[in-house]
């Protein structure tokens, strides 16, 4: 009996423990989306001004505007540019809505941004071998549906598409809050 009782005992302790590392696990990510993101051909370059990436992100089934501002490579004096990996630096903004177009060309020809929701810094690379992007940041903004989100961490991730004459067209990924 009282081998059955520690068994016991180790078998609610080891229950208990994994309940907890799953609510943790749940804690850590308190908000998730898919982005779906287009190139803009027409970006001039690094400034915070013009979007390089714009589109839309989903969260819970609720679509809003996405887009991204690219600051730099993120790498101190934008020093030694590697051909295999491409570094960046950027401002990331979710727009309650977003009216955007681009034409055949893949410029971007329209761009109307409602109230922004959340927004913040990233830095990441891409991985030019295998076409695969992350990148971390913070919420430095946020309000509505996402003002319980403030100060915490983001991690995004996916795979970039690319046209055929190797400029970047369509990056798919995750967005995840902890």
């Amino acid at each position: 009996m009282r081998r059955f009782l520690s068994v016991l005992a180790v078998l609610t302790a080891l229950t208990l423990l994994m309940t907890a590392s799953v609510a943790s696990a749940a804690a850590k990510s308190p908000a998730r989306g898919t982005m779906d993101l287009q190139f803009n051909l027409a970006w001039p370059g690094p400034q915070a001004e013009v979007p390089d990436w714009v589109g839309t992100i989903t969260f819970d089934g609720d679509e809003y505007g996405m887009a991204f501002f690219a600051l730099g490579t993120g790498k101190p004096f934008d020093a030694d540019p590697s051909t295999s990996v491409h570094f960046f630096h950027e401002t990331y903004v979710i727009y309650e809505t977003l009216d955007y177009a681009f034409d055949t060309d893949g410029d971007l020809t329209l761009f109307e941004p409602g109230p922004v929701v959340m927004a913040g810094p990233d830095t990441g690379l891409t991985n030019v071998v295998n076409s695969r992007y992350h990148m971390t940041g913070s919420v430095a903004t946020a309000s509505g549906p996402f003002e319980e989100l403030l100060g915490r961490p983001v991690y995004m991730s996916g795979l970039i598409e690319w046209y055929p004459f190797g400029a970047p067209q369509y990056a798919p990924g995750e967005f995840r809050v902890f």
